[in-house]
Order: C-alpha cells, then sequence, then structure tokens
C-alpha cells in the first residue's frame, strides 16, 4: 500500500485555514444560540410523530387551516399523521 505524503507547502495552507476558520465557527454557532433564545417565533410545536409542525392559530369565529411550505421544497411523507395532529389542535382549540 503506498501512502502519499502532503508536502510543506499545502500542510501550512490548511493550517492557516483550520485557524482562520474555527474562530469564526465557534462565533457563529454562539450567536445563533443567543438568536433563538432572543428571537422566540410565534405559535407552538406540534409534534407528529417523530417530527415537529410549527403552527400559528389566530382568530376565533371559523376554522380555516392554512399550511404553507417556506422552504419551498419540503414534501409531507406522512400527510394523515399530519392531518390527524392538525384535528386534534382544532378540537383542542374549540374545545376551550
Amino acid at each position: 500500500m503506498k501512502t502519499s505524503r502532503i508536502s510543506l507547502s499545502e500542510r501550512s495552507i490548511r493550517i492557516a485555514i483550520s485557524l482562520l476558520a474555527f474562530p469564526l465557527t465557534i462565533t457563529q454557532q454562539v450567536v445563533s444560540r443567543i438568536e433563538i433564545i432572543k428571537y422566540k417565533p410565534e405559535g407552538q410545536l406540534i409534534n407528529i410523530g417523530s417530527k415537529k409542525l410549527h403552527a400559528i392559530v389566530t382568530g376565533s369565529v371559523s376554522l380555516t387551516v392554512v399550511l404553507e411550505d417556506s422552504w419551498h421544497s419540503i414534501q409531507l411523507h406522512k400527510p394523515d399523521v399530519v392531518i390527524k395532529a392538525i384535528k386534534e389542535m382544532i378540537n383542542e382549540i374549540t374545545e376551550a
């Protein structure tokens, strides 16, 4: 088995990139966690099996359910589970 060696210049470039990128990665993680705490999304998370659905419930007279795909690429692989969760949420709202 032949092993290849990394040249000194390439090794130096890799070390320089690592030294520059690591602090930026840590900073991004810290800022992201602060923003998650500071800017809580309105609404609630509904369990739909192994995933959660973010729901914003408004209004009081009649019920209209709107499912909006904000990523434009997400598909509902188990729509029956989502529909069941929405029906349970509607029952909780109407009984309250």
